[in-house]
């Protein structure tokens, strides 16, 4: 086969089609770290939002926009984009305690206060002395957990509160197909810090534990466990926050760092950022 310059033109017309068919969502991270064109995933992915509009005006280019509403990503410092071909499933935005089942020691309540997606957040508070562990759990929406990962924020209040949890196994998450069948992934004190954390890539495949044979393709159930030091030990409201539980999918395409934008709940974003992808990659 010769390559001519039509020929080449028609080839590049076709990968910048191509590009422009897979570049569906934009995804949003708070990780700073230096992207690498090897790079599968956000370093730290918040939120993902469509491709609003797509401009082939410019040649051998393509601008993609996407924007960022006032209700999502509240109170985040955005420091990476990236492009993918599949939209995030928000299995529950923490915007109502409706549903969710309280363990003897456990009492949730709503918080308006501080929250980062929608209009509000859930408190996880230990009020009771009976046992160690406080627990809810909640029949969320069924999605394919297969080769995806689930994410939620929490908030940790300050170094008092996180004082109060046991040194190991603290955080215990479990999502399955029911409260049979599950995957599960506990986190020391040593991992978690104070303030807002986003526990994130979580998948089957680094699961601490797996419990009967949840089935990936309907996965609806979600519980979370705080355990303290002492069964004594109890906390307020807003100690312990949790928010926006989301599983996500797809390729990802492209990552770049972006100069930090702090995200309040009062502005609207558009993220301005170029982005350059490889043969290899696509």
């Amino acid at each position: 086969m010769t390559l001519t310059n039509d020929t080449l033109t028609e080839t590049k017309s076709e990968v910048i089609d191509f590009l422009e068919s897979i570049f569906l969502f934009c995804n949003i991270g708070e990780d700073g770290t230096a992207s690498v064109a090897t790079d599968t995933e956000l370093g730290s992915e918040i939120l993902r939002v469509p491709i609003i509009a797509v401009d082939k005006s410019v040649a051998d280019k393509i601008t993609v926009s996407a924007e960022v509403l006032a209700t999502q990503g509240n109170g985040s410092i955005i420091r990476e984009v990236g492009l993918v071909d599949e939209a995030s499933v928000l299995i529950d935005g923490c915007d109502t305690i409706t549903g969710w089942t309280d363990s003897t020691d456990m009492t949730i309540s709503l918080n308006n206060t501080t929250y980062w997606e929608g209009n509000g957040s859930i408190n996880l508070t230990k009020d009771g002395v009976t046992v160690v562990g406080a627990s809810t759990s909640k029949t969320v929406t069924s999605t394919d957990f297969t080769d995806s990962s689930i994410s939620f924020i929490l908030n940790i209040l300050d170094a008092t509160a996180l004082s109060k949890l046991a040194t190991s196994s603290c955080l215990n998450i479990r999502y399955g197909s029911d409260s049979s069948n599950y995957y599960e992934w506990n986190y020391d004190v040593a991992d978690l810090d104070t303030g807002k954390i986003l526990i994130n890539n979580l998948t089957s495949a680094n699961a601490d534990s797996t419990t009967g044979t949840p089935v990936s393709t309907a996965m609806d159930y979600f519980y979370i466990e705080l355990v303290a030091d002492a069964s004594a030990t109890v906390w307020s409201d807003g100690d312990f926050i949790i928010d926006n539980i989301q599983v996500y999918d797809g390729t990802q395409y492209e990552r770049s760092v972006v100069i930090a934008i702090g995200k309040t709940d009062a502005i609207v974003l558009y993220i301005d950022t170029t982005t350059t992808t490889t043969v290899t990659q696509s």
